[in-house]
Order: C-alpha cells, then sequence, then structure tokens
C-alpha cells in the first residue's frame, strides 16, 4: 500500500508541476503567412495548447537555423515579434542567436506584464556564449499574456531560436488530482481503523 500511496503522490505532483517543452522556432519553412502565425502545439496530458506568433515590421521568416522578421533576424526597433498562448504557461528560457556584446546590438525581452529586459553579452542571467536567458525563476504568463521581442537599439540584429515553457495545469486537473489523493489517504486510514 505504501508503494501506491507513493506513486499516486508522484502522479499528483507530476500534474502540478507540469511538464517542460522546448519549442524550436528554426527550420519552420520559408515566409510564413503574413504576419500572423497560430499553432496548435505541447500535447500536455491530452490538453493541445494554442501559441499564437505575429509580428510587426514585415513577414516572418525563418530557415534551418533562424527564425525572425522579413530577412530571419529581428533588426532595430521597428520589428516587433509578439508570442502568446491560450492556456497559462510558465516562462523558463529563451534561446537567442547573433546577441551582440553591448546594449546597441542587443535583444529587449519582455515577458507578461514585467519590465522590459536588454539582453546582450555579459547581462545577469544570460549567457552571451550560448545567447540563453533564463531568470531566476520561472516567469507564469496567463492565457493571452505576451511575450515581445524586439531589438534594444535601431542598430540591433538577433534572431530566436528556441523557448522553453511548462503548461501550468488547468484547474480541473490540479483538483482532480488532489481529490484522488486525499480519497487514497481516507481509505487507507480506514484500513487501520
Amino acid at each position: 500500500m505504501r508503494k501506491v500511496l507513493i506513486i499516486l503522490f508522484a502522479i499528483g505532483a507530476a500534474c502540478f508541476a507540469g511538464a517542460e517543452v522546448i519549442y524550436d522556432y528554426t527550420g519552420q519553412g520559408a515566409v510564413f503567412d503574413g504576419t500572423n502565425w497560430v499553432q496548435v502545439l505541447l500535447n500536455d496530458n491530452g490538453a493541445d495548447i494554442t501559441m499564437t506568433v505575429s509580428s510587426s515590421g514585415g513577414d516572418m521568416n525563418s530557415n534551418a537555423s533562424r527564425f525572425g522578421i522579413v530577412n530571419d533576424y529581428i533588426e532595430g526597433t521597428a520589428e516587433i515579434l509578439t508570442i502568446s498562448f491560450d492556456k497559462a504557461v510558465d516562462f523558463v528560457s529563451i534561446d537567442l542567436g547573433a546577441v551582440g556584446g553591448d546594449i546597441a546590438d542587443g535583444a529587449s525581452l519582455t515577458i507578461g506584464t514585467q519590465p522590459a529586459i536588454d539582453l546582450y553579452t555579459g547581462v545577469s542571467g544570460f549567457s552571451g556564449s550560448t545567447d540563453v536567458y533564463t531568470p531566476a525563476s520561472p516567469v507564469r504568463l496567463s492565457a493571452g499574456e505576451t511575450i515581445v521581442l524586439t531589438g534594444s537599439s535601431l542598430s540591433s540584429s538577433f534572431d530566436l531560436e528556441k523557448m522553453t515553457l511548462a503548461v501550468v495545469p488547468e484547474p480541473a486537473t490540479a483538483a482532480l488530482s488532489a481529490l484522488g489523493a486525499l480519497l487514497v489517504w481516507v481509505a487507507r486510514r480506514a484500513s487501520r481503523a
């Protein structure tokens, strides 16, 4: 019985945590259809999540190693990439390419309602050697909240490669998991009496 309780606890904890998923934006084909791209992805416990990517300043474009606007890069402050999801997610990290060594060739990242962060080599939490930004702890985004990428200056030029997310379980799933764990506990207590 103890092993059953441990297994059920592990399943319940997994339901609350949500699995991390890495989404690769590179190699998605040639020019996307205009400035809006909607894709269903991350089949997590049978519940799909819809990602919407939109651009301002030109059509989205991708090749085998880069994703950007017009020419596979996000250039300057006029090209803006906006990403949102139809369910709550935890933002874990973002992998950029070709980010420079100072703010003149950096990326500006806004996650939800947090203030914009300028990313370039040497900024805390951003690895200039791999161009990966990982916040100190995952940032929770409600359904519809956005992740916005643009240049940190008029001369910026960088691309988006990958993003790591964790899908936040639906409240009903979490509630059912908690109820199941409670029922197992009650049954165990009753069998001891």
